[in-house]
């Protein structure tokens, strides 16, 4: 601090001892609009900076929300891969519509000459699942099963071995 403030008792001392009376005011004058210049430049370059900001903010708002995207039936079938395609149905008739209730029987007119009759019977055996040995003999020859006991097993059959 004492340099500073020898520093302004020689900016004193030179201007009590300055020949013209109007050099303080000048002096004044000339610093204020230096100043004043100052304060301007750096208040637009705030100014600046904030409107680069929002400029910014707003792009980013507008790439990075999602795109609506027009799902038009044609555009849908031909975003397909080949073995897919739309498939567009029309509705049933009255007639030809099935209901099903618990403990009943709906009659159901149809207009066909030919009508199948599907019926399913409730005492069909259970499924029989194979053992490593069924497998096997179901392989054939060359064929081999390749883990850990206890493990999830390989099938291997001879077409899979290199030559």
């Amino acid at each position: 601090m004492k340099h500073v403030n020898k520093q302004r008792q020689i900016l004193s001392d030179a201007l009590a001892d300055a020949g013209p009376v109007d050099f303080r005011a000048t002096l004044l004058r000339d610093t204020m609009c230096v100043v004043a210049r100052r304060h301007r430049h750096r208040r637009r370059a705030r100014i600046a900076l904030g409107a680069a900001g929002v400029i910014c903010a707003l792009v980013l708002f507008f790439s990075l929300r999602p795109r609506a995207v027009n799902l038009a039936p044609a555009a849908v079938a031909a975003s397909l891969p080949p073995p897919h395609w739309i498939v567009i149905t029309a509705t049933l008739p009255p007639p030809a519509l099935v209901n099903t209730e618990l403990q009943g029987v709906t009659l159901v007119a149809t207009t066909a000459d030919t009508v199948f009759l599907v019926s399913t019977k409730s005492s069909l055996p259970p499924v029989k699942l194979l053992g490593d040995a069924d497998l096997l003999a179901l392989a054939g020859p060359g064929a081999a099963l390749v883990g850990a006991a206890g493990a999830e097993r390989t099938l291997l059959l001879p077409a899979d071995t290199p030559n």
